[in-house]
């Protein structure tokens, strides 16, 4: 059976289930429904008779059951039982002695079904599917109970849990490793609990945990860290090895809010500010998290027409090669300038327009804007622009590079395109695919951040670049971090025998460029340079360059 197939037979079993549930609290529905099927038995019994004793009875079982739901297992099966045994007052005299026998042995196996029935009905009324964890209808329901229970004083807190790196699992080895991989969350998750505590899959990736009997907040974060230890222990799925990270959000009762839906409420918002944080962090429920989140539902709203109201804008920051001491190329930042609040940065509108998609279309406006830009510029500048996963994996975007060329009349080698490791951890397949087709084109390629993953020098075996940028957290450590000046060369070094340029990232001091310089960077990005400029101010910058280029060539000589 396929994913999708069991997926569908899943949900239509926990459909009829949560019907039933929903029957058995109607009482004379259940019995009306009861007593029809009997009925119906009935007008059988002629047909019947003499061929099989027990056959009435077996047309009975449906209406055992339906009672048995409506009513519960006591007054409901009397009621079926009842209801059927004057049906068969009529025709026993009709069938053989050796028929009430059968009729106690048929009425044996119906009481057994029914008992076994309730509990299945019950375990998927309540419980995931996958994983075998309660649901999000049940935990809800007993986290309800709890805060009913809980007496002043007590406290319980709600962790919400969610994996990282799900979609990557899913899209790299499939579903039903990722399925797999839930089943063993799930287990090493119950593993960390203690008997009085819950554990829940809500939905997707996400899971939660009902901790009681707390002591102290902090014992909430010491299972959040239990958690947290135990989930990125590595996973061993159908022979692989598979690492994922958790975040977690933990809001405590009743500090925190006091009914359900606050709670939940709370637990969701402290776990967003955990995952806008990084990967595998862990955060407790603050109440100016509320007004974060309003504003960033606030931005989320108002970039939807900032494109359109022309509110985006390009700056230019250049790069100086140290071999030739002179400027080679200009990086394209983007930047809103926000009709109310001025400029916002972009670490703060990148990700909402990743999670909305809105990266595509601005993407695509940033391309072409800075191949514009670059066409009017002289011919010994390149322009460097950054793209994100998501706009390799919209489908069209080699036809937008080689648009974006074409309009601006612009060399496809003065392209350099900036990727980060993301574009391998997500659709990596076709992203390389998407990446060697503009490669034809003629464009070139840099690896920004590198060093910034935990896996980064994997990706320079998948890909061709033509250039490496050194993260600058790495570049700040220079000159005086003896743990900074290792990386940067050991990856200058790497740079070299690739025969590729590796450029100095975030340089802000003299020494730092010198150090970068020395320990074997070939170019050099940062504020001591130039802040980034207005497309405005580039052709002035161009201009004069020529001037500033000979104190350069001084300082690196």
């Amino acid at each position: 059976m396929n994913s999708k197939s069991a997926n569908i037979e899943a949900s239509t079993t926990i459909g009829i289930a949560l019907a039933l549930r929903h029957l058995r609290k109607r009482a004379i529905l259940g019995y009306a429904i009861a007593i029809l099927i009997i009925g119906s038995a009935t007008l059988m019994q002629w047909q019947l008779r003499g061929h099989y004793a027990g056959a009435p009875f077996l047309i009975i079982y449906p209406a055992i059951i339906l009672a048995t739901f409506a009513g519960g297992l006591g007054p409901g099966l009397l009621a079926a039982i009842l209801a059927g045994a004057s049906q068969f007052g009529l025709f026993i005299p009709n069938f053989h002695w050796v028929a009430i026998g059968s009729y106690s042995f048929d009425a044996a196996i119906c009481v057994a079904l029914i008992v076994l029935i309730n509990r299945t009905m019950d375990t998927l009324c309540t419980n995931d599917v996958l994983t075998g964890s309660a649901n999000r209808t049940f935990f809800s329901e007993q986290l309800e109970r709890v805060l009913q229970q809980i007496s002043r004083g007590e406290r319980i807190a709600i962790l919400y849990l969610d994996l990282d790196d799900l979609q990557r699992v899913n899209e790299t080895l499939g579903h039903p490793v990722g399925d797999k991989l839930l089943r063993a969350v799930a287990n090493r998750l119950r593993g960390c609990v203690r008997d009085s505590d819950f554990v829940a899959r809500l939905d997707g990736d996400q899971f939660a945990v009902i901790q009681t009997q707390l002591e102290h907040p902090s014992d909430a974060a010491e299972l959040a860290a239990r958690a947290r230890e135990a989930i990125h222990e590595p996973f061993r799925l159908d022979g692989q090895e598979v690492k994922v990270t958790v975040s977690v959000g933990i809001a405590v009762a009743p500090d925190d809010a006091g009914t359900v839906n606050e709670l939940l409420k709370a637990a969701d918002v402290a776990l967003f500010e955990a995952k806008s944080t990084g990967r595998g962090h862990c955060c407790f429920y603050r109440a100016e998290m509320n007004e974060k989140m309003r504003r960033r539902s606030k931005l989320e709203h108002e970039l939807q027409n900032a494109l359109a109201n022309g509110e985006f804008e390009l700056f230019y920051q250049p790069i100086l090669n140290f071999r030739e001491g002179r400027i080679k190329a200009f990086e394209a930042l983007l930047r809103w300038r926000h009709p109310e609040r001025g400029m916002i940065s972009p670490p703060e509108f990148i990700p909402i327009t990743e999670k909305t998609g809105l990266i595509v279309p601005l993407g695509e406006w940033v391309l072409r804007s800075a191949c514009a830009e670059a066409g009017n510029w002289n011919r010994g500048f390149d322009v460097a622009v950054n793209v994100s996963a998501i706009q390799l994996a919209s489908g069209s975007f080699t036809d937008v590079v080689a648009g974006a060329l074409s309009s601006a009349a612009l060399q496809s080698n003065r392209l350099f395109i900036e990727i980060t490791e993301s574009i391998f951890l997500e659709h990596k397949s076709s992203n390389l695919e998407t990446l060697e087709s503009i490669r034809k084109l003629g464009v070139r390629f840099a690896m920004d951040d590198l060093g910034s993953g935990y896996s980064s020098l994997t990706y320079l075996l998948s890909f061709p670049f033509d250039k490496i940028k050194i993260d600058q957290r790495f570049i700040a450590g220079l000159p005086g971090r003896r743990e900074s000046r290792a990386i940067v060369r050991a990856l200058a070094d790497l740079a070299r025998e690739l025969n590729i340029r590796a450029v100095a990232e975030g340089v802000e001091t003299v020494a730092q460029m010198e150090e970068a310089r020395a320990l074997g960077c070939t170019d050099v990005q940062g504020h001591f340079i130039s802040v980034p400029l207005p497309a405005d101010q580039v052709q002035d910058f161009i201009r004069t360059y020529e001037i500033k280029s000979v104190s350069l060539r001084n300082m690196v000589a």
